[in-house]
């Protein structure tokens, strides 16, 4: 129950932290879920490829798609610094 309670504590801190930030920029909606769109948006708007967004998200690619399209993790390394140009805000 008490690691139950501190995930709810976290993630609550974790929406307030995103709600600051989504003030100080001026933005209506901040949340989780938004960043994790625009990951996911800036990636593919940049072409990366579209196994590498899923398992960076955390998604499940399944055995075919996972054995077959996801590359070792140092090519993962080379493709995420080829696309960090896109995820930059600044």
């Amino acid at each position: 129950l008490n690691l139950l309670l501190n995930g709810a504590k976290l993630g609550a801190t974790i929406r307030e932290v995103m709600y600051n930030i989504g003030n100080h920029f001026g933005w209506k909606s901040f949340c989780p879920y938004s960043l994790r769109k625009w990951f996911r948006t800036e990636l593919t708007l940049d072409d990366c490829n579209e196994a590498l967004i899923e398992s960076w998200m955390g998604h499940v690619l399944g055995r075919v798609k996972g054995a077959y399209f996801l590359p070792p993790v140092e090519r993962q390394k080379e493709a995420y610094q080829s696309h960090y140009k896109a995820l930059k805000l600044s």
